[in-house]
Protein backbone atom coordinates (compact mmCIF):
# COMPACT_ATOMS: atom_id res chain seq x y z
CA UNK A 1 0.00 0.00 0.00
CA UNK A 2 2.63 2.62 0.92
CA UNK A 3 5.06 1.69 -1.91
CA UNK A 4 1.80 2.83 -4.02
CA UNK A 5 1.42 6.17 -2.30
CA UNK A 6 4.79 6.86 -2.71
CA UNK A 7 5.12 5.73 -6.10
CA UNK A 8 2.10 8.03 -7.32
CA UNK A 9 3.79 10.76 -4.82
CA UNK A 10 6.74 10.31 -7.27
CA UNK A 11 4.38 9.92 -10.38
CA UNK A 12 2.90 13.84 -9.49
CA UNK A 13 6.03 15.25 -8.73
CA UNK A 14 7.69 14.32 -12.23
CA UNK A 15 4.27 15.75 -13.80
CA UNK A 16 4.20 18.50 -11.52
CA UNK A 17 8.38 19.43 -13.00
CA UNK A 18 7.29 19.14 -16.60
CA UNK A 19 4.75 20.85 -16.50
CA UNK A 20 6.64 23.65 -15.31
CA UNK A 21 9.40 23.51 -17.49
CA UNK A 22 8.03 22.19 -21.01
CA UNK A 23 4.49 24.30 -21.04
CA UNK A 24 4.10 27.70 -22.40
CA UNK A 25 0.95 28.67 -20.95
CA UNK A 26 1.65 30.29 -17.35
CA UNK A 27 -2.08 29.62 -16.02
CA UNK A 28 -1.55 25.76 -16.95
CA UNK A 29 1.81 26.04 -15.83
CA UNK A 30 0.66 27.40 -12.01
CA UNK A 31 -2.25 25.75 -11.43
CA UNK A 32 -1.05 21.88 -12.69
CA UNK A 33 2.47 22.57 -11.28
CA UNK A 34 1.33 23.34 -7.98
CA UNK A 35 -1.55 20.20 -7.62
CA UNK A 36 0.93 18.04 -8.89
CA UNK A 37 3.44 19.24 -6.15
CA UNK A 38 0.30 19.35 -3.10
CA UNK A 39 -0.55 15.79 -4.56
CA UNK A 40 3.52 14.71 -4.23
CA UNK A 41 3.39 16.12 -0.59
CA UNK A 42 0.37 14.48 0.51
CA UNK A 43 0.68 10.76 -1.55
CA UNK A 44 4.29 11.21 -0.04
CA UNK A 45 3.83 12.15 3.35
CA UNK A 46 0.30 9.65 3.53
CA UNK A 47 2.79 6.43 2.65
CA UNK A 48 5.79 7.80 4.57
CA UNK A 49 3.41 7.26 7.63
CA UNK A 50 2.33 4.30 7.07
CA UNK A 51 5.66 2.97 6.50
CA UNK A 52 6.56 4.11 10.33
CA UNK A 53 3.50 2.41 11.62
CA UNK A 54 4.25 -0.85 10.04
CA UNK A 55 7.74 -0.65 11.21
CA UNK A 56 5.78 -0.01 14.77
CA UNK A 57 3.87 -2.75 14.85
CA UNK A 58 6.59 -5.09 13.86
CA UNK A 59 6.69 -8.13 16.32
CA UNK A 60 10.04 -10.29 16.31
CA UNK A 61 11.55 -12.70 18.37
CA UNK A 62 14.89 -11.26 19.95
CA UNK A 63 16.20 -14.58 21.30
CA UNK A 64 15.04 -17.47 23.56
CA UNK A 65 16.84 -17.78 27.10
CA UNK A 66 16.65 -20.96 29.07
CA UNK A 67 18.33 -21.13 32.50
CA UNK A 68 19.56 -23.64 34.98
CA UNK A 69 20.90 -23.46 38.58
CA UNK A 70 23.43 -26.06 39.28
CA UNK A 71 25.24 -25.34 43.05
CA UNK A 72 26.00 -22.05 43.51
CA UNK A 73 26.50 -21.23 39.17
CA UNK A 74 23.12 -20.50 37.14
CA UNK A 75 24.00 -21.16 33.63
CA UNK A 76 21.92 -19.23 30.78
CA UNK A 77 21.43 -20.82 27.13
CA UNK A 78 20.95 -18.08 25.00
CA UNK A 79 19.75 -18.45 21.10
CA UNK A 80 19.80 -15.75 18.92
CA UNK A 81 17.62 -15.93 15.72
CA UNK A 82 19.85 -16.78 12.79
CA UNK A 83 22.83 -18.18 14.81
CA UNK A 84 22.96 -22.27 14.76
CA UNK A 85 24.66 -22.48 18.27
CA UNK A 86 23.06 -21.68 21.54
CA UNK A 87 25.67 -19.02 23.23
CA UNK A 88 26.30 -19.95 27.13
CA UNK A 89 26.72 -17.02 30.17
CA UNK A 90 28.16 -18.62 33.52
CA UNK A 91 27.18 -16.54 36.29
CA UNK A 92 28.12 -17.30 40.56
CA UNK A 93 25.83 -16.78 42.53
CA UNK A 94 26.10 -15.65 46.23
CA UNK A 95 24.71 -15.14 49.10
CA UNK A 96 24.83 -11.45 49.20
CA UNK A 97 24.36 -10.89 44.97
CA UNK A 98 21.41 -12.66 43.56
CA UNK A 99 20.33 -11.59 40.38
CA UNK A 100 18.12 -12.93 38.07
CA UNK A 101 16.18 -12.15 34.56
CA UNK A 102 13.40 -10.20 34.54
CA UNK A 103 10.94 -8.69 31.75
CA UNK A 104 7.36 -7.07 31.18
CA UNK A 105 5.74 -7.04 27.81
CA UNK A 106 3.06 -5.43 27.12
CA UNK A 107 0.92 -6.27 23.67
CA UNK A 108 -1.56 -4.68 22.69
CA UNK A 109 -4.32 -5.37 20.07
CA UNK A 110 -2.80 -4.23 16.91
CA UNK A 111 -5.48 -1.54 16.38
CA UNK A 112 -4.59 -0.15 19.30
CA UNK A 113 -1.25 -0.13 18.52
CA UNK A 114 -2.17 1.40 15.20
CA UNK A 115 -3.72 3.98 16.93
CA UNK A 116 -0.73 4.90 19.09
CA UNK A 117 -1.37 3.05 22.39
CA UNK A 118 1.78 0.51 22.55
CA UNK A 119 4.21 2.84 22.96
CA UNK A 120 5.55 3.02 26.06
CA UNK A 121 8.23 5.24 27.86
CA UNK A 122 10.05 3.16 30.09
Amino acid sequence: MEGILISFSILFLTIGIFYLVMSKKILLKIIISLTSIFFFFLFGITGIGIMGYKNLLKEEVIAQVRAESIENFVILYVNFPGEEKENIYVRRETQEKKWGISANFLKWKKWLSFLGFGISHL
